[in-house]
């Protein structure tokens, strides 16, 4: 029941959709169970980000997500830990023995959540851009998402390994394409959360300053390395910046190296004129008259047409267009 609109969604029985929404919940609380059982805080963005936002208890019927929990677990759905007053619900699969421990990841929050939300694509301006489709579906280290390169329109995206509750249609149709003609997809090797662990060590090593090398080694011997290697960079601008590039220049490496042994031709910068940005200055800079002024409409239509003829398909799903302008097409 995977690709529906949120029209689509309403208009099933409400059983129906509740059933797929505890199922969502489920699949959610799976996900990060081994870092202890989650708090409902935790867990509404994760089925948020495996919904791909299609998820709302509102529009279920419930006055707020802890409403929409209780009515989970008088289904049976799922196990509430019951808070001291002022904390939060923790939640448990029935059946489930989630570890105690924290392991290890990327925050303070299961890196489901903190992953997209902090870190995706933080490129600094003074570094050259890795292409934003090639970028997230590289450094994603999550062993649940299937990652896959489209040969036909040069594209890389990931879908979860398994079809999940309120998948939206975009997904299911990938997943279909993915089903019904492999040979059109290159499937992209995970670059896992250990060996990006140890681009941040080789990193370190390389770091003059000796209290900061010891104290970025420290961070990345604790229970929650990357996060706690980025804390420790916060303060220090200049290392920050030179790790991005350091970081884009590992993940060039990754995606040349997946071109090579697919026989493929992958450009991994972006080359749109919108990643090309001038270091940012405290100065303001003189009043320039707009770059399009004094050229008939006519003129700039035909100019914008033939750009959009010549651009390849990332930088046409970049593009931004008032959604006014969709429904008149």
């Amino acid at each position: 029941m995977s690709g529906m609109s949120n029209e689509e969604i309403l208009s099933e029985p409400e059983g129906s959709v509740q059933g797929r929404a505890f199922e969502l919940l489920c699949a959610a609380v799976n996900q990060v169970s081994q870092y202890g059982p989650p708090t409902a805080a935790a867990i509404k963005p994760i089925m948020a980000m495996l919904s791909f936002n299609s998820f709302n208890e509102q529009k279920l019927g419930f006055k707020n997500f802890r409403a929409f929990l209780d009515a989970a677990a008088a289904q049976g759905a799922i196990e509430i830990i019951r808070p001291a007053p002022g904390q939060d619900y923790r939640l448990l699969v029935p059946g489930s023995t989630p570890a105690l421990q924290h392991a290890e990841n990327n925050d303070a929050e299961p890196p489901e959540v903190n992953r997209r939300n902090r870190n995706e694509a933080k490129v600094p301006r003074s570094h050259q851009r890795i292409r934003n489709d090639l970028w997230t579906t590289f450094i994603d280290w999550r062993t649940s998402f299937l990652r896959l390169y489209d040969v036909t329109t040069q594209y890389a995206s990931k879908i979860p390994l398994q079809p999940l509750p309120f998948e939206p249609e975009y997904v299911a149709h990938l997943r279909r394409q993915w089903e019904s003609d492999p040979d059109r997809f290159r499937v992209i090797p995970l670059v896992s959360f250990d060996e990006q662990v140890s681009w941040m060590r080789s990193f370190a090593e390389t770091v003059h300053d000796s209290s900061l090398r010891d104290f970025l080694t420290g961070a990345l011997d604790s229970e929650r390395p990357a996060g706690a290697f980025r804390a420790a960079l916060r303060a220090y601008n200049e290392e920050q910046a030179r790790w991005t590039g350091y970081m884009v220049e590992r993940v060039a490496e990754r995606i040349n190296k997946f071109a090579n042994q697919q026989g493929l031709v992958i450009d991994p910068y972006d080359r749109s004129p919108s990643s090309l940005h001038a270091q940012p200055s405290d100065t303001p800079s003189p009043t320039k008259a707009f770059p399009g002024e004094g050229l008939a409409v006519d003129v700039v239509r035909a100019k914008l047409h033939a750009a959009i003829d010549a651009m390849p398909i990332h930088d046409l799903l970049s593009l931004q267009i008032p959604v006014g302008y969709l429904l008149m097409s």
